[in-house]
């Protein structure tokens, strides 16, 4: 994702333990959105992704304590193409390479549901990150 260049920066929610390195971060619908040189990379097909969010999660450690931890959304073209919820997502970026003042409002209007339907369903443990790990 690259957004235009009248986007707004800020720091990170997670402080010191931020999830990106990448000077760029933008925060939207409670996540922060950062700008990466390369495709993320799909944790299920490890095929190339378009878009990634990390979203604060809780994992249970199987003996009663839970574990935060960062979960790994990655909307691939591959994995997602018969998803409901990424349709529209990929339909958007089929058309745009870029996130620009032109196609925010839409994105805007997109990722928050994509993200809420993935996020409400079980995590695979393949895509939890420790947040000491970041």
């Amino acid at each position: 994702m690259t957004p235009g260049p009248d986007s707004s920066t800020g720091p990170g929610a997670f402080g010191a333990q931020d999830p990106y390195t990448d000077e760029e971060s933008h925060r939207l619908h409670g996540m922060d959105m950062a700008v990466q040189e390369d495709a993320p990379l799909c944790l299920r097909c490890e095929g190339p992704g378009i878009l990634e969010a990390r979203v604060p999660h809780v994992w249970d450690n199987g003996y009663g304590e839970p574990l935060p931890c960062l979960r790994v959304l990655v909307l691939c073209p591959g994995c997602d193409q018969a998803d409901p919820a990424a349709a529209e997502l990929l339909a958007l970026f089929g058309v745009d390479d870029l996130i620009d003042d032109a196609n925010a409002e839409l994105f805007t209007a997109l990722v928050g549901p994509w993200v809420e339907a993935v996020s409400a369903r079980p995590a695979d443990p393949a895509t939890l990150v420790d947040v000491g790990d970041s």
